[in-house]
């Protein structure tokens, strides 16, 4: 079979079934950014001829000024991508099959102290309107071991539930609060007439990832 428009036409329509795998925009990016770095590697090759020297070659020259992570993830990319060929009939054979991933270390975060994180509250002078928001804002963070990204996605609680919502890379999840938190956030909102949407806000803006 030959496939009109060569690896672009292949692309589009593994674009196609990422989203409606339900995949999230940023991941379907970063997965057809590796596949293209890899053709462009190819050059006119066809995918029928693809084999899996090829895609060790590939990530072998990828390795030069990337990140053992960052290979690991063009790794899947083309993995997801050849078994999308597999399943249309693009090809016969995977030639990511067998291929072991790459591995690499994940460095610990460091940790606060029950002592540090009390200082922290301290700083936060409840008597202010920025200090309630700052009070409301870091047990969130201690609460819930959310990211600066989550973070800043999370919406008002429901306050019966005692849940909010956040939007991560693995997608939309509710989080659970804690009694301490999900009253630091009541005054809060309350202080700063706060009844939808982002509750984490600035003088004149929601607050971003750099102002957390």
């Amino acid at each position: 079979m030959h496939t009109a428009g060569g690896f672009a036409a292949l692309l589009r329509g593994f674009r196609l079934a990422l989203t409606v795998e339900g995949l999230r925009p940023c991941t379907i990016a970063h997965y057809v950014r590796d596949v293209q770095r890899f053709t462009a590697h190819l050059g006119d090759r066809s995918p029928r001829l693809v084999t899996t020297a090829d895609v060790r070659a590939f990530l072998v020259h990828f390795q030069d000024g990337h990140s053992p992570k960052t290979v690991r993830e063009a790794q899947l990319a083309l993995r997801r991508f050849f078994r999308f060929l597999v399943r249309e009939a693009e090809i016969q054979a995977d030639p990511t099959t067998g291929m072991k991933l790459a591995s690499f270390r994940v460095n610990p975060q460091p940790t606060y102290s029950e002592a540090e994180v009390k200082r922290l509250l301290l700083a936060c002078d409840s008597r202010t309107p920025v200090g309630i928001r700052d009070r409301a804002l870091v047990l969130t963070l201690f609460d819930t071991g959310l990211r600066e990204g989550q973070l800043v996605s999370i919406g008002l609680p429901d306050w019966e539930r005692r849940i909010a919502r956040v939007d991560g890379k693995t997608g939309v999840r509710d989080v659970p609060l804690g009694t301490a938190t999900l009253q630091a956030l009541e005054r809060y909102a309350r202080r700063w007439e706060i009844t939808e949407g982002s509750p984490w806000r600035g003088k004149n803006r929601p607050l971003t990832g750099s102002g957390v």
